[in-house]
């Protein structure tokens, strides 16, 4: 997935289970991500075991409502805390998303307490940008699919 505004720029790639053979819900179900990142002119990549399956699922759903203009919960938030997405869909033009990206995908610069608050990129998005960003998540993941059954046991 690939989010490009005018100065800052996103882009997330699915790059494995964490835990290849992994039985229980939880375990099974982590995906390693790669993201590639850029805020006013400042590039950096970080790798984690940031979002399960259904959180990407839901990422892809989330932004294919935006790109459709349906409404959305302002702001999209995973188990990890190093990821979220806002979005500020103003009367006139494309919506506006933020990206938050903090803890493990924090900018190399940062440090101590920093890494925690993290960073925020400004992203003006055509609403086809946002409907290619969500098939790419959904193509992604069917690479690395869900596995196992989730239960209340699992929680």
């Amino acid at each position: 997935m690939r989010l490009d505004g005018p100065v800052d720029s996103l882009e997330l790639r699915l790059v494995s289970y964490q835990f290849a053979h992994a039985a229980e819900w939880w375990d099974a179900n982590w995906l390693v991500v790669e993201i590639g990142a850029q805020l006013n002119g400042r590039r950096w990549r970080a790798r984690d075991a940031a979002l399960l399956t259904v959180d990407v699922a839901e990422m892809a759903d989330w932004l294919g409502r935006v790109a459709t203009g349906r409404d959305v919960p302002e702001t999209i938030d995973f188990t990890e805390p190093c990821l979220a997405l806002t979005v500020d869909q103003g009367a006139a033009g494309p919506p506006t998303l933020y990206v938050d990206l903090a803890h493990e995908f924090s900018p190399p610069w940062l440090d101590g307490e920093a890494r925690l608050d993290g960073v925020r990129l400004h992203l003006d998005l055509d609403r086809v940008v946002l409907l290619d960003a969500a098939s790419s998540l959904r193509l992604q993941l069917a690479g690395l699919p869900p596995r196992g059954e989730r239960t209340l046991a699992n929680e």
